[in-house]
């Protein structure tokens, strides 16, 4: 038997459907975005927003409340649609002394912006089963993230930038597409940055 898990990107919420179309179950409390993958269970790892039209974080800066679009991992059920986990990054940082990234970014309201959340499929010397390797584009980082015990393992920096994608080369060995692309502006002064690879 056939069925498909998708998403319309901000539009809606995800959903499973069989080879005719039907319904076999809808999660409207999230929108997913980029890509979905699949635990060693069979669950989806995937990366999310909660849905609503302004921005769900926060934080103070010299007085000033700076708001902007808090983004979540979350794991679903394949066979219900229930959600079986789903964490702010922005409390995931917080929670292991790492809110500071988040003023790191060029990018003031989608300071996160992450677009794969890899899990490991079995236990090595270097990861555990079902932690996962989180893409955070707008930081250029990888977070290698322990969702049972909520701790953050490891923070990946470059040589990469804006990358878009994180996947297990063997049990060593970090597969990372790296967009090699950013651009900055400034408006006021009509700056604009460009860099891509060769």
């Amino acid at each position: 038997e056939k069925s498909l898990v998708y998403s319309i990107e901000t539009v809606s919420g995800l959903k499973r459907i069989d080879s005719l179309t039907n319904i076999i179950w809808r999660q409207d409390s999230i929108f997913a975005h980029h890509s979905m993958e699949l635990n060693k269970n069979g669950d989806i790892w995937l990366c999310s927003f909660e849905p609503v039209y302004s921005a769900t974080g926060m934080y103070k800066l010299n007085g000033r409340s700076v708001f902007y679009k808090d983004n979540y991992i979350t794991k679903i059920d394949a066979e219900t649609g229930k959600i079986l986990f789903h964490k702010s990054v922005t409390e995931l940082l917080a929670e292991n002394d790492l809110s500071s990234y988040i003023l790191r970014s060029q990018h003031i309201l989608d300071p996160l912006h992450i677009n794969d959340v890899e899990p490991a499929l079995k236990t090595t010397q270097y990861y555990k089963e079902d932690d996962v390797f989180i893409s955070v584009r707008h930081l250029s980082l990888i977070i290698h993230y322990r969702p049972l015990t909520n701790k953050v393992i490891d923070i990946i920096n470059g040589p990469f930038t804006s990358q878009h994608d994180v996947d297990f080369l063997n049990d060593t060995t970090l597969v990372i597409f790296n967009n090699n692309y950013f651009t900055i502006k400034n408006e006021s002064r009509g700056i604009c940055v460009k860099s891509s690879s060769n």
